[in-house]
């Protein structure tokens, strides 16, 4: 094979890595115990993280945290790795990943059908106090009870006389919240009475301030396989000690990129009317110039032409997040290895273009670089 085909081959294959899927190949003889099998899963997954958890079953968890930040295990091939393991019992179900949540209290009312319309019962000529702190900070509210003769006006004040916080007026149960604006751990919320006039314990349908519900962290999503026998990263995984019996899985990680080439991607040139499955991406070689240096040394200048095809509600979105994930890998592999011990010198980007939409649903983009590599 030509050291042009190589290099297309070699980019093909890293463009392929641009999926949420990722499958995952290891010789028994490679995986003793459940330390070296965790180790050679860290190595080879991208966004993912394996590891023994408390309860002793292998767990994989997303790097990333939120409600995006998924895992799937899935055992395929002839010799499946999970089911395959010592102890083995089940792959569970997975635990998607949650957004960080603000902190928040409330205060209740009595009765609960209480509205925003209704008169708070405050007196006009007195002026009412409270303490609210948020995120750690305490916060002297002093309000004038003739601006706050129903609930919406004092919503609106307490509001105008408050930071790093959100206050509203809870119809379906009747109560008044106070939400911080920052989210995770250190987000919380503090409401003390305070002074001679208590602002919300003077309230006609006072009933009670509520106990505080502090934010918590985003969480990553993960997903276990459970094993009896609580093993230890010393015991044997019970794989077949031999270079021949190959485990394989599938681990995806669905918020590792913007688009999703799995296996998509070809070495062969492809038109739009011809794919049956997008996105979709071929990569070829084109024109091939030298450069002739003392000592017999020669570079090539080698053009490659990466044509992109997505069909989408909206193809231009979807076209510009291909190519941010392509251009991306690219960037990464610049001196991408096409044969062991070879790579090339450079691979710089010429020219972006796409059919602006014109041919929607379908997008066509095309990507053109050049790698410099040694003769």
């Amino acid at each position: 094979m030509s050291a042009r085909a190589k290099i297309v081959k070699a980019l093909v294959a890293k463009l392929n890595e641009i999926t949420s899927k990722q499958n995952f190949s290891i010789a028994g003889s490679a995986v003793p115990t459940f330390g070296s099998l965790i180790s050679e899963l860290n190595n080879a997954l991208r966004g993912a993280t394996a590891s023994l958890d408390g309860n002793n079953d292998l767990r994989v968890t997303n790097t990333s945290a939120g409600s995006e930040a998924k895992i799937g295990l899935r055992d395929i091939g002839s010799r499946r790795l999970f089911s395959s393991l010592s102890g083995y019992s089940k792959i569970k179900n997975a635990v998607d990943g949650t957004d960080p949540t603000n902190g928040y209290q409330r205060v209740s009312l009595d009765p609960s059908s209480t509205n925003t319309t209704d008169p708070t019962g405050l007196n006009i000529s007195k002026t009412y106090t409270t303490t609210i702190t948020i995120d750690g900070a305490a916060q002297a509210v002093s309000l004038a009870g003739s601006n706050c003769t129903t609930y919406n006006t004092l919503v609106n004040e307490l509001n105008a006389n408050t930071s790093g916080c959100t206050i509203k007026f809870v119809g379906s149960t009747g109560e008044l919240q106070v939400k911080s604006t920052s989210s995770g751990v250190t987000s919380s919320v503090s409401i003390v009475d305070t002074g001679t006039d208590k602002l919300f314990s003077s309230l006609t349908n006072y009933d009670s301030i509520n106990t505080a519900i502090a934010g918590i962290d985003a969480a990553a999503g993960y997903q276990v396989v459970e094993l009896t026998g609580s093993p230890t990263l010393g015991s044997a995984t019970g794989l077949q000690n031999l270079d021949t019996f190959v485990y394989t899985c599938e681990v995806t990680v669905p918020n590792r990129f913007k688009t999703d080439l799995y296996q998509n991607v070809t070495d062969k040139l492809v038109f739009w009317d011809e794919i049956v499955d997008f996105p979709f991406v071929g990569v070829t070689a084109g024109n091939e110039t030298r450069e002739y240096l003392p000592g017999a040394f020669k570079w090539g200048y080698l053009t490659l032409t990466i044509r992109m095809y997505v069909q989408e509600d909206d193809p231009v979105e979807a076209l510009e997040s291909m190519l941010y994930e392509v251009e991306n890998k690219i960037e990464e592999n610049s001196d991408l290895e096409f044969e062991l011990g070879k790579r090339v010198a450079d691979m710089r980007l010429i020219s972006i273009t796409t059919d602006e939409g014109l041919l929607a649903p379908i997008g066509v983009g095309e990507i053109q670089l050049q790698a410099q590599y040694e003769i």
